[in-house]
């Protein structure tokens, strides 16, 4: 699945979500953690 895909889908499952996100550092992700209020953990 390309980023930009990864990246929707992720900003509207953890829209409204704050605190940690624990991910495997794949960059789909980059974008949500900006957008709210979370920590990014590395696994």
């Amino acid at each position: 699945m390309p980023t930009i895909e990864v990246a929707v889908v992720a900003s509207e499952l953890f829209k409204g979500f704050n605190g940690y996100l624990q991910t495997d550092g794949y960059a789909g992700y980059n974008a949500t953690v900006q957008t709210n209020d979370m920590t990014h953990l590395a696994c």
